[in-house]
């Protein structure tokens, strides 16, 4: 009932609304008139109008057709659905007791006997006579009596039930006559009694299973057992997962709602991905999805009753069951948490002096080797580092500001640069450590081998540098997870490609197999899977003279036991290499995974990762790497233009068509970041939001170039005339100093014609 009505009020809001939107000026009477005799109309045909609609779905035909019209493809295989569900076969049939039972489901009374005979005249063509086994009570002889006794089952839950099987002749309505019976139903009756029958036999209207109609059915699916086929072989925890992950899917997509906990069961559509999921039933993911909202409806209360680091067995099942909490949920435990452990100290600073470091790397010998002292110096990550390192941690967890004003750990400083405001040095600053520590210039992180490799997935992505293990690497490591807590507490990016191998161990979930061939491909497949499975004969064939030592991703040679570097790897002790291979390759970074962990502790408390997923702390630290315009869009406001502006449409239009690295591109000359918020409630949480104001400048607006406040996220739009005209100005303009605070800084429009033009058609590139 909740379905159905919430689906019609949603259809007919939508219907008011698009109606409305379109209704013509007041200062043309004649349109006045049509409009009202439209609503006039509408109002006098409206439950027609419904019953046109309700029947669009169920047949092809029309009422007042004498042939019967086929069924929609949809509601035919639902049809079939319950044909199945009563004559145990497409090859069954209905007989009188199968359509009693029907009956009650459909209307809540038996179909009768002068009913049933009066189906099977009418298709008699459909009808047939087949054998079929049915149950019959099995007989008991009481103690000391000769009489028999009937022994009735008692139902679910009620004792033990005894039946035997009989053979029997049964006479019914085949599939094809059932078909066309609900064929005739669906083109002639009421369609509003037709909906009814199949929503009491469990159906939504998507024509999906919606519920179980007896509290049996559904225990039995919480709690299957071998006899439901849907679930055979399912994991009901990766399951679960997956609910979660479209129901936190969904909530992303739909602004309107706070929680996913708002979320109705019918909203919950057959899974496709991963394709082991894809026959669940219906009816089973939106009994599961209506246990986790449960579950995390108790849970808003319960969290902070919870010892997240002790060892006891509410905290162990919290941790096991982190994956089904949904994302806000645990977001707004966070934010609770991180407030009450904030602090109200004057704010660390740092000076980086970008444009003396880009002078100096400009002169560097490319043959050079960067040293430690080189790097102290002249990155910003170096520099960052050398004036924080001692600094206490304590000040990095900065009190949120109440109100609008940003929130930021650490005062940065860029002398030389024009800036106005705190916040885009801070977000700027964060947005070039993300570059240095994945680029060649800092020594902490390197590509993982299937990157080095070109094969295998994520050859994006990077893993900590296992031969980076001195006491200074240390601390740079611990300094990347304080970076990791300042962008949690700020919510400011910190964009860095990792790997579940790095984001696991972070959150307490230890490294597989799994996780080691999403980064080393060839190492998983090419020796231990090798060695696993090969005969002596492959063996000598394929191996040389290897030795007990493994190579780790940075290339570096790791030995396995004590002068392993001298041991020969044989067929005999493959075993034992095997073993100490696969150990020493899921744990080659960690150490360094370790000083990060500690990082992460200094900033924010380290009992809420007992909480997180890999997935929860990556998105919290990185954000998420595509940029949904939609979202962006949502939470734009307006300044002098309106959104319907002809310039403002034109901005979405071409925004809309640019690909994910244009899009950064943007965002990054708009915001001095590379990514966005993840969903609609990080934009809220974080007070952020783009702001789009009038140009004012140069008289002809289509030789202008947009521009940006980094610091507030607003944006300054020429009226260009054309879509291509904003295209080629707006490129032009987030390629052309994109990585410079300078933009900040007002210049006139005719100095635009000096700017050094992206080469390439608008190709990538960045320089000071």
């Amino acid at each position: 009932t909740t379905s159905t009505t919430s689906t019609t009020s949603t259809t007919s809001t939508t219907s008011t609304t698009s109606t409305t939107s379109t209704t013509p000026s007041k200062s043309t009477k004649n349109d006045g008139k049509l409009v009202a005799t439209c609503f006039k109309t509408l109002e006098e045909q409206g439950d027609a109008k419904v019953e046109e609609y309700l029947r669009f779905f169920l047949s092809e035909g029309t009422p007042s057709s004498s042939v019967a019209a086929p069924l929609t493809p949809v509601c035919l295989q639902m049809v079939k659905e319950i044909f199945v569900r009563f004559a145990g076969s497409e090859d069954g049939v209905l007989t009188l007791d199968d359509f009693d039972k029907l009956q009650m489901v459909c209307v809540g009374e038996p179909f009768g006997d002068e009913s049933f005979a009066e189906i099977l005249d009418t298709y008699k063509d459909n009808v047939k006579t087949i054998t079929r086994q049915v149950r019959v009570p099995a007989t008991k002889k009481a103690d000391g009596d000769d009489n028999e006794m009937e022994v009735e089952s008692t139902g679910f839950g009620g004792g033990t039930s005894e039946q035997q099987q009989q053979q029997q002749q049964v006479t019914g309505l085949t599939i094809e006559g059932f078909i066309t019976m609900w064929s005739k139903q669906c083109q002639c009756h009421d369609p509003t009694e037709t909906w009814n029958e199949f929503i009491n036999l469990g159906y939504d209207l998507h024509m999906q299973k919606n519920h179980y109609p007896k509290l049996e059915d559904a225990l039995a699916a919480v709690f299957p057992t071998n006899d439901v086929d849907n679930l055979r072989g399912i994991d009901l925890m990766s399951l679960d997962q997956e609910i979660v992950k479209l129901a936190d899917s969904l909530f992303s997509n739909i602004p309107e709602l706070k929680s996913p906990l708002q979320l109705e069961h019918s909203q919950i559509m057959p899974l496709t991905n991963p394709l082991e999921f894809s026959q669940v039933d219906c009816r089973i993911l939106r009994l599961r999805f209506e246990i986790i909202k449960q579950f995390n409806s108790s849970l808003l209360k319960s969290l902070p009753l919870i010892n997240l680091e002790g060892h006891g067995m509410l905290s162990k099942y919290m941790f096991f069951c982190r994956s089904l909490i949904f994302h806000s949920v645990k977001m707004e435990f966070f934010d609770t948490i991180l407030d009450k452990t904030s602090v109200q100290t004057p704010q660390p600073k740092v000076a980086i002096n970008r444009l003396q470091m880009a002078d100096k790397s400009e002169q560097r010998d490319p043959k050079q080797q960067i040293t430690t002292d080189w790097i102290l110096s002249n990155t910003s990550f170096g520099v960052a580092f050398s004036q924080l390192r001692h600094a206490n941690p304590e000040g990095f967890r900065q009190k949120k500001p109440t109100g609008t004003e940003p929130h930021f750990s650490l005062l940065v400083d860029f002398p030389g640069e024009n800036v106005e405001g705190e916040a885009g040095p801070y977000r700027q600053f964060f947005t070039d450590i993300s570059k240095e520590l994945q680029s060649e210039l800092l020594s902490l992180f390197v590509p993982c081998p299937n990157a080095q490799d070109k094969h295998g997935a994520n050859r994006d992505k990077f893993v900590c540098t296992p031969s980076s293990n001195s006491r200074l690497h240390m601390k740079m490591y611990r300094f990347i997870g304080q970076l990791m807590g300042m962008a949690i507490r700020t919510g400011v990016m910190l964009t860095l490609d990792l790997p579940s191998f790095v984001w696991n161990p972070l959150v307490g979930v230890p490294n597989t197999l799994y996780d080691l061939k999403e980064i080393d491909h060839s190492f998983c497949f090419g020796v231990l899977e090798f060695l696993n499975g090969c005969t002596k004969e492959e063996f000598d064939t394929a191996l040389g003279e290897e030795k007990f030592q493994v190579t780790l991703s940075d290339m570096t040679h790791r030995v396995l036991v004590p002068g392993g570097d001298k041991i020969a790897l044989t067929f005999q002790n493959k075993a034992e290499y095997y073993a100490l291979a696969q150990k020493a390759r899921l744990e080659e970074s960690k150490d360094q995974v370790n000083a990060i962990r500690q990082g992460l502790a200094d900033v924010i408390p380290l009992p809420l990762l007992n909480l997180c997923t890999p997935e929860d702390l990556e998105v919290s630290v990185c954000g998420k790497p595509t940029i949904d315009i939609k979202l962006l869009k949502r939470h734009t406001e307006y300044a002098g233009v309106t959104a319907n502006s002809p310039h403002v449409i034109y901005f979405w239009q071409v925004l809309q068509s640019f690909d994910q690295d244009q899009r950064r591109a943007f965002i990054r000359f708009a915001w001095a970041q590379e990514r966005l918020p993840a969903d609609d409630m990080a934009f809220v949480r974080r007070n952020t939001r783009m702001l789009i104001k009038p140009y004012t400048g140069t008289a002809n607006p289509d030789k202008a170039f947009p521009k940006a406040d980094t610091c507030f996220f607003n944006l300054m739009l020429p009226e260009y005339t054309t879509p291509s005209i904003l295209r080629t100005q707006l490129l032009t303009a987030i390629y052309t100093d994109a990585d410079s605070m300078n933009a900040d800084n007002p210049q006139d429009d005719d100095s635009a014609t000096n700017l050094r033009q992206p080469p390439g058609g608008f190709a990538r590139f960045d320089y000071l």
